[in-house]
């Protein structure tokens, strides 16, 4: 049996005017890349994006509100430590400096959008939208704005 990862993206938008490109929002400040485990997961303790990096989002904006720049280099760093642990065997995957181990693949700063993406996570100043990267839709939307709870809606995950 074969395993293929599961890519997505994270576009990090400084506001909700955006323009739409076939469906999907376009041009985000902030863009990441995670190459394996990037289907969305669900709040009921699974694993996946949605649940790796809503409680980030929500504690990020309780301390230091709505930064773009900041916010995206402390999600990547968060990706890379909760994802990818902090220390691997294999030197072509992991590296040390400074007495500080980290894996060198999984998670990545990106300029434009891949091919071979199969969800997309846009992040707003006021929500965190899903996108299915082949049919174009947004199939769930959380809030980051309401009293921090876990608010979902208008899901169809």
């Amino acid at each position: 049996m074969i395993t293929i990862s599961t890519r997505c993206q994270i576009g990090i938008y400084e506001s909700n005017e955006v323009i739409y490109y076939d469906g999907l929002p376009g041009n985000p400040e902030v863009l990441l890349y995670r190459h394996s485990d990037g289907y969305p997961g669900n709040l009921d303790g699974d694993i996946g994006v949605v649940p790796d990096i809503l409680p980030f989002l929500k504690e990020f904006m309780k301390v230091r509100g709505y930064d773009v720049e900041y916010m995206g280099a402390c999600l990547i760093t968060y990706l890379k430590q909760f994802h990818c642990g902090d220390k691997l065997d294999d030197k072509y995957y992991g590296m040390e400096v400074n007495g500080v181990s980290m894996s060198i693949l999984g998670h990545g700063i990106s300029k434009e959008f891949h091919g071979d993406i199969e969800w997309y996570y846009a992040i707003f100043p006021d929500e965190l939208q899903v996108y299915d990267w082949y049919t174009k839709e947004c199939v769930a939307k959380y809030s980051l704005t309401s009293d921090f709870k876990w608010e979902k809606y208008e899901s169809q995950l």
